[in-house]
């Protein structure tokens, strides 16, 4: 699980957006998915940009791609991780 709050910059135009972000939070892994084998609750934080497209009044196409730095205090090292995701958005 992750939870990831910041913000969002950059410019908008009535078809498209382009920003910059930076999110810091956390990563909760689970006992079977953690890197250090046990449960653990991490520091993370994700830096990146977003695309957005609208290609009508009340859609929104989102294209999402981060860096997602995990700080693993227990081993003192840092891990990089590259996440992509796309996204469907009804605008009001």
């Amino acid at each position: 699980m992750q939870g990831l709050f910041g913000a969002k910059y950059g410019i908008r135009s009535e078809k498209f957006g382009i920003f910059g972000k930076i999110r810091p939070g956390f990563i909760r892994f689970g006992e079977g998915s953690s890197p250090l084998g046990v449960s653990a609750t991490e520091f993370a934080l994700d830096i990146g940009g977003v695309v957005e497209l609208y290609p009508t009044r009340p859609v929104a196409l989102r294209f999402d791609v981060g860096n997602t730095l995990i700080r693993y205090g227990a081993r003192d090292f840092t891990s990089n991780n590259l996440q992509i995701s796309t996204g469907v958005a009804l605008r009001f």
